[in-house]
Formats: structure tokens, sequence, C-alpha cells
């Protein structure tokens, strides 16, 4: 999902907007779609209880940080300092939100299903 993300952002987003403008729209539909995506799959599977929608939630978001940091810099060649750029808040970067929303999706979704 974040990878077809991340072709969208640079096949459309980037040809209508700007750089930052892109990056924050992008962040954004990731968001959207993780929510969907959640909240279909909880239907299925729900959490029992708080510390396994807590212990995954963690479990995501630091795979996804993981992710981010070999495949950006070890496969696309990205130097970390871009890569630590991302979660400059100062800076408009807003992709700090994406592990944070993972973090606390589950949990969210645990006391709707509950």
């Amino acid at each position: 999902m974040a990878i077809t993300n991340g072709i969208v952002r640079e096949k459309f987003l980037t040809r209508r907007f700007d750089e930052l403008k892109s990056h924050q729209l992008s962040t954004f539909l990731l968001i959207v779609i993780f929510t969907v995506y959640v909240f279909i799959l909880g239907g299925f599977t729900p959490v029992l209880s708080l510390f396994p929608a807590a212990s995954i939630g963690m479990m995501w978001a630091v795979l996804t940080i993981t992710f981010e940091f070999l495949f950006g810099h070890f496969v696309a060649k990205i130097p970390l300092t871009d890569l630590l750029n991302d979660y400059n808040l100062f800076g408009g970067r807003i992709w700090i939100f994406i592990p944070i929303w993972l973090f606390i999706l589950p949990i969210i979704l645990f006391y709707i299903y509950t």
C-alpha cells in the first residue's frame, strides 16, 4: 500500500503540486488507505484485548520505520539526512504521523469492536 502510494505521489501529485504539498497529500492519503484496510481487516480478525492491540500497533510502527530506513537507504540509495528530513514537523514534513497512526489504529479498532 505504501509503495503504491509513493508511486501515485511521484506520477500524479508531484506534477500538480510542489514537493512539500505532494508529501503532505500523500501522507494523508496513506493514513486514509491504512485506516480503511485495518477497519476491513478488523471485522474479520478482531483483537480481543488491549495489550495485543498495542503490541500489533507497536510492531507495525517499528516495521514501517525499519523498512523506510533500510529500503530507502540501501536499496533506493537515499541519504539518511533526506530520510530523517521526512520526520521534520517544523519543515512541514508530516511522515511521522504514519508510524504514530499505525501504532494507534489497532487500539482504536479494539475499542470500536469490543
